[in-house]
C-alpha cells in the first residue's frame, strides 16, 4: 500500500512539474494576444497631419496609393517608441511595399528634431507629422504608446498593435 501511494505521489509531482515547465515554455514564445478595438474592417478615417514644413496638411484618407499603411502614434520622449522606430528604420528595405505614417504626440519642433536625428525625412515610404487635432488619439482611444494601426491596401483596418512590436509580426500583418 505504501509503495502504491509513493508511486501515485511521484506521478503527481511529475505531472505538476511538467505542466509548470510547459507554462514557462509557452510564456517565452513572444506571442502577443490580439488586441481588438471593434474598429477592425472599418475604412481609414480622415486623419489630418501637419507635416514637418509646418504649413502642409495631409489628409490620410485621400492617399491614392494601394499599399498597406501603418500608422504609428508616438512620442519622441518614449523609449519604446524610439526602439520601435529604430527597428522599422533598420529594416526599412524589407518594408518597401508598406507606407508608414508616424503621428507625433509632441510639439512640431520636437517631432522635427526627432525626425532629423533619425533621418526619417530621407525614407521614401515614411511620412512624419503632428496629429494636431488629436483625432487619432481620440478615435482609437489611445492609452499607451507606441500604438500601431495597420491598414490593408484598401484602407481597411486589419489590426492594432500596442507597445513595441516585433518587426516580423508587423510585416506579416501588413502584407497578409
Amino acid at each position: 500500500m505504501k509503495n502504491a501511494n509513493l508511486t501515485i505521489r511521484n506521478n503527481n509531482v511529475k505531472i505538476i512539474v511538467s505542466i509548470f515547465v510547459l507554462m514557462i515554455l509557452l510564456g517565452c514564445m513572444n506571442r502577443r494576444p490580439v488586441f481588438k478595438t471593434g474598429l477592425e474592417g472599418q475604412s481609414l478615417p480622415s486623419f489630418d497631419l501637419l507635416l514637418l514644413d509646418s504649413s502642409t496638411h495631409l489628409s490620410l484618407n485621400k492617399i491614392a496609393d494601394r499599399k498597406p499603411i501603418v500608422l504609428l502614434y508616438f512620442s519622441s520622449d518614449c523609449p519604446y517608441c524610439r526602439a520601435q522606430i529604430n527597428d522599422i528604420v533598420e529594416h526599412i528595405r524589407s518594408f518597401k511595399d508598406i507606407n508608414f505614417y508616424f503621428l507625433g504626440a509632441n510639439s512640431l519642433s520636437r517631432i522635427k528634431d526627432y525626425a532629423s536625428r533619425y533621418y526619417l525625412n530621407k525614407l521614401s515610404n515614411v511620412t512624419v507629422g503632428l496629429d494636431y487635432t488629436n483625432k487619432f488619439k481620440s478615435y482609437f482611444n489611445v492609452k499607451s504608446i507606441p500604438y500601431l494601426a495597420i491598414y490593408n491596401g484598401n484602407k481597411k483596418l486589419k489590426q492594432v498593435l500596442l507597445g513595441k512590436s516585433d518587426i516580423e509580426s508587423l510585416k506579416a500583418i501588413a502584407l497578409e
